[in-house]
């Protein structure tokens, strides 16, 4: 059958699975990632694919790459995984990742023992001999390899010598090609051994999640060929409600930037299932909201989900039910996230979470060292909720009573009593039953148990309240006869206890000033002591040699010997004596001075934790160092392995603090010469900085305390940095009028130097396919280099229409069109990139003198412009070619605005000023109305002079005048640690920071103590 053919029978989407080799006809919205990536995989022996879970990896894989490679002349092996049950028989396997690859490759081996000891290059030599061509490369695709990662846990020493296995049959032959496939989350994991592997694994291809205008591909394609298109504007309805979330509230709906394949698929679907009995025809607004109502479809997927997990696991269908309600979805019906345990995760088994994550209804995502489970999309939580009320409705009053129960956290006041509870007892069986009915019935029984034996009590204690009272009247009259007489002896017992209690105050003070005074002459008395004791003992010594002679010479003696003996006796006691006394005063003088030591350590620690909150409440909102000072408070070695309770009470109050507050920061770089210019790679992992000294700096911010790289080719200051969209490659320029590209696999020589401009460069942006640079500086001049020409020196392109210097560009998209920004300090322009250079720009009308900075949103459809009079300028840019509205305008009370930068996620402006002050705005689409800032960052106290948000909107890099480079982290504060142990506490403090205390700040608050890392797993940092 044709691609473009399909029968009327056909549905042509899949469904909630993923797209297989024969489903390539019904694959759409992915051509340009997967040409990228067969251009990659063809250029490269060895490539890392990775997305997020859930983007479609193993379909584009399947419809996409496979096929090119086919067309390419390379023989594609069966695609293969490191994961699987072992058989039963097999035993002294060398490599469990290995053995499982192989018997994937060949799944119809009638004898897996004979693999258990085979190597991959040894298996792969003794196959290729076997295939129709043996001169063809081979192409080994290793799918979810994150496998390696999350199965076979005991195995994990294994797993370096499967990385050189790998990396042995590469090196073996030449014609093998290797793809390595897994979910972006584990990406950081391969880091230990990418050195094994040819060039350090660093071809790599990271694959967007499904964006709107994707999204929309997908959905009209297949049902285009289907023969039953969709009406215009019905599929972009179908789209906006695939992207819905919850804002801050319940109620707050708003669209979100990605669409989740699964999500999509259901929902078509079920459309095309419900209108195949219909006639051929358009596929109408009536159709959508009759027969593809997202809620019900993805509550029927919902429905199909759970029941295959109750089958499979023997879960009951209530415990799921009410595990989704009270663990995946919040009282304000936004989703939650649970941790996954050993065993289970959140009591439920882990068995059934794999089951739900493969049929792709939850979503695992590892952070804060460990492994998080959440719904794939906000847009389930309703259909579950429904889905969950509409269930309940159907089972009995006791089933429904239960669930109340459970999710309302098992309330007291819900459980059964009395003749209810009793009658339910009657109608089930209470040991066969399911949970949490079995647990309902079983609590309600406990509860009306206490409240049976609480009401005997109560009886029995008011018939023992009335024979007291008896008992109380008849000994009141002995008590008061007793009263009267010892009136008077009782006086007379407090006048003279008042003398006592005088008299044991005076000895108190006594002793206190001799205990003062025997701690300062304890040492004195010690060595007093021992001196005596010597003397007394020579005496004893000389003694006995005297009553020696004298017995040799005549028994006239004898008389004297024996009194001498008696006086050598008497001195050697008198000589133990004081010498256990001198002992005894050592020792005393010894635990004096350990417990002033102890004191001295316990007030240390005590500093410490107070600098801590006084570091909190500075104006340099140092949240890092506060977090190092808490750690360290409690970690130094005089304390002991018990640190002094009000020590970590006070330690653990500040932790609990700085965890917990948002916008938590680490400081990468305190000083040094401005940093002018930051600028994010597309995977997170790099931040790059310009510095005036003239050298770039590369943080990984994967490897957390590493120093950064140093790219210094540059002969001045440098202006300006940016990463390419597409690859690791990295542009800086300055005031040399020089451009370095820098590949970061191999960063010590520029791969490239481009040379044109006139003096300073200022401004560089890549376009997004990453095949053109642009650049701006002081000559007034905007240039275009073609980075895929041979040689981009000559076909270099300039535009001239600034009067002044060009201060700063950006690229925008939309509408079917593409526009480059510039500005300087006399206009903004927005040149039609198509028609470069002939076109002419059009101009931004403002009264605004533009200084040096300028920032799109994530549509490309607002921009943010800073100028020299401290304000800021919004344009809505919906439809540059027919009309630009005038701009909303806020002023700041401030010298000057250095930065402003977008979020590419949600719809957050930040705006630097020169105070070091930092704004955060929400701004919604197609809104120019900045309205009151969202929150205020404090931070390095000398002016922001660059701002850049990560590709996920995690994280704002900040740059200073004073050289400060600062890491803010955007998403919620560090949750789960308020009322978390200590020990957890820590933990989770150490990483939170990228550094470990330098010596300077080592001397400043721990003079004269012996330098440790407050956390082990860190470097030694002395930034």
């Amino acid at each position: 059958m044709a691609r473009d053919e399909l029968t009327s029978s056909t549905n042509p989407y899949v469904g909630p699975r993923t797209f297989l080799e024969e489903d390539a006809r019904l694959f759409f919205g992915r051509e340009r990632e997967a040409r990228e990536l067969l251009s990659l995989v063809i250029s490269e022996p060895l490539t890392l694919f990775y997305a997020r879970s859930g983007a479609g990896k193993s379909s584009l894989i399947n419809t996409r790459l496979i096929p090119g490679l086919r067309d390419e002349e390379f023989f594609v092996l069966p695609v293969t995984r490191v994961s699987g049950a072992l058989p039963a028989k097999v035993t002294e396997i060398t490599n469990v990742f290995a053995f499982n690859l192989l018997l994937n490759l060949d799944p119809n081996q009638a004898e897996p023992q004979a693999l258990a000891q085979t190597t991959l290059s040894e298996y792969l030599q003794r196959t290729k001999e076997q295939l129709p061509d043996p001169t063809l490369a081979r192409v080994l695709i290793i799918d979810q390899f994150e496998e390696i990662f999350t199965t076979h846990l005991d195995h994990w020493q294994e797993r370096p010598a499967f990385f050189e296995q790998l990396a042995q049959a590469m090196n073996q032959d030449p014609l093998l090609w290797v793809l390595l496939s897994m979910r972006e989350d584990y990406v950081a994991s391969l880091d230990p051994f990418a050195r094994m592997l040819p060039r350090r694994l660093r071809p790599r291809f990271f694959m967007q999640r499904m964006d709107a205008e994707t999204a929309l591909i997908a959905i009209e394609e297949p049902a285009r060929r289907g023969g039953r298109p969709f009406a215009p504007g019905v599929a972009e309805t179908l789209v906006n409600n695939l992207r819905q979330i919850h804002g801050q509230t319940k109620d707050e709906v708003i669209l979100g930037q990605f669409v989740e394949p699964v999500q999509l698929q259901v929902v078509c679907y079920q459309l095309w299932h419900n209108l195949q009995a219909r006639p051929l025809a358009e596929i109408s607004y009536d159709d959508v909201k009759e027969l593809g109502d997202v809620d019900m479809a993805l509550g029927q997927f919902y429905e199909q989900a759970i029941g295959r997990v109750i089958k499979e696991t023997g879960v009951t269908e209530l415990t799921l039910r009410n595990w989704f309600e009270n663990h995946l979805i919040t009282e304000s019906r936004t989703r939650g996230t649970v941790y996954q345990g050993r065993e289970t995760t959140a009591s439920l088994p882990n068995e059934a979470i794999l089951l739900l994550v493969n049929q792709f209804l939850l979503r695992s995502e590892f952070r804060a060292g460990g492994t998080w489970f959440e719904l794939v999309h906000d847009r389930f939580v309703e259909p579950i909720l429904q889905a969950n009320a509409e269930w309940r409705l159907r089972q009995s009053p006791l089933v429904q009573a239960a669930a109340a129960w459970e999710r309302a956290e098992r309330p007291r006041e819900k459980l059964f009593r009395g003749t209810q509870l009793r009658e339910a007892l009657q109608e089930v069986n209470l040991e066969t039953c399911e949970e949490p009915v079995k647990s309902f019935l079983q609590a309600s029984q406990d509860a009306q148990n206490e409240r049976d034996l609480a009401r005997a009590q109560e009886e029995a204690e008011k018939e023992a309240r009335i024979a007291a009272r008896l008992r109380l009247l008849a000994i009141g009259l002995v008590i008061a006869f007793f009263l009267t007489a010892a009136a008077s002896v009782i006086a007379l017992w407090q006048s003279q206890a008042a003398q006592v209690q005088a008299a044991q105050n005076a000895t108190l003070a006594i002793v206190n000033e001799a205990a003062a005074a025997t701690a300062g002459i304890a040492a004195v008395t010690s060595d007093s002591f021992a001196v005596e004791a010597n003397f007394l003992v020579q005496t004893a010594n000389a003694a006995a040699a005297d009553a020696a002679q004298a017995q040799g010479t005549s028994e006239a003696f004898a008389q004297e010997n024996l009194d001498l003996a008696a006086t050598s006796q008497a001195a050697a006691f008198l000589a133990a004596t004081r010498a256990a006394e001198a002992e005894q005063a050592r020792q005393d003088a010894e635990q004096a001075r350990l417990e002033a030591e102890q004191q001295r350590c316990i007030v240390l620690s005590q500093a410490l934790a107070a600098q801590a909150i006084l570091t909190l409440s500075q104006p340099q909102n140092d949240t890092e160092l506060a977090t190092l000072l808490a750690v360290q408070a409690t970690n130094l070695p005089c304390l002991g392995e018990t640190p002094d309770i009000e020590v970590r009470q006070l330690s653990q109050a500040v932790l609990q603090d700085v965890l917990t507050r948002p916008y938590y920061n680490n400081i990468l770089r305190r000083s040094g010469s401005p940093v002018r210019s930051l600028t994010f790679s597309r995977d997170g992992q790099w931040l790059a900085a310009a510095t005036d000294d003239g050298i770039v700096l590369v943080y990984d911010l994967f490897a957390p305390g590493n120093d950064p790289y140093q790219l210094s080719q540059h002969t001045g200051p440098v202006r300006t940095v940016a990463f390419n969209p597409v690859t690791i490659q990295l542009a800086s320029a300055g005031d040399d009028g020089l451009i370095n590209l820098w590949d970061l696999a191999n960063p010590d020589q520029p791969l490239l130097t481009l040379a044109g401009h006139a003096g300073s460069v200022r401004a560089l942006v890549f376009s997004p396919d990453g095949t053109r640079l642009f650049s701006g500086g002081e000559d007034r001049s905007v240039r275009i280099w073609e980075l895929t020409a041979d040689e981009p020196q000559r076909s270099m392109m300039v535009i001239s229409e600034h009067t002044n210097i060009v201060f700063a560009l950006t690229y925008a998209q939309g509408n079917n069109q593409s526009y480059l920004i510039s500005a300087s300090a006399e206009a903004v322009y927005l040149w039609e990139v198509s028609r470069l250079p002939q076109v002419r720009p059009l101009r931004l009308s403002s009264n605004q003198r533009f200084a040096n900075d300028l920032a799109l949103n994530r549509t490309g459809r607002l921009l943010a412009t800073i100028g020299s009079d401290a304000s800021v300028r919004l344009w809505n840019l919906a439809n540059p070619a027919s009309s630009i509205p005038a701009p909303s305008s806020l002023t700041f009370n401030v010298a000057q605005l250095g930065a402003v930068a977008f979020s590419p996620v949600g719809s957050t402006l930040f705006v630097g000023d020169s105070t070091g002050t930092i704004r955060l705005w929400e701004v919604p689409a197609f809104t120019t109305d900045l309205g009151q800032a969202r929150a205020t960052l404090l931070g390095p106290q000398a002016a922001i002079l660059g701002l850049t948000v990560s590709p996920d909107g995690q994280f704002l890099a900040s740059a200073a005048a004073s050289g400060e480079i600062r890491l803010w982290q955007l998403s919620a504060a560090t949750g789960g640690v308020e009322d978390a142990e200590y020990e957890i506490l820590l933990e989770q403090a150490c990483k939170e920071v990228s550094r470990n205390l330098s010596a300077e700040e080592w001397e400043n608050y721990l003079p004269g103590q012996v330098y440790i890392p407050t956390c082990v797993d860190l470097p030694i940092n002395n930034r």
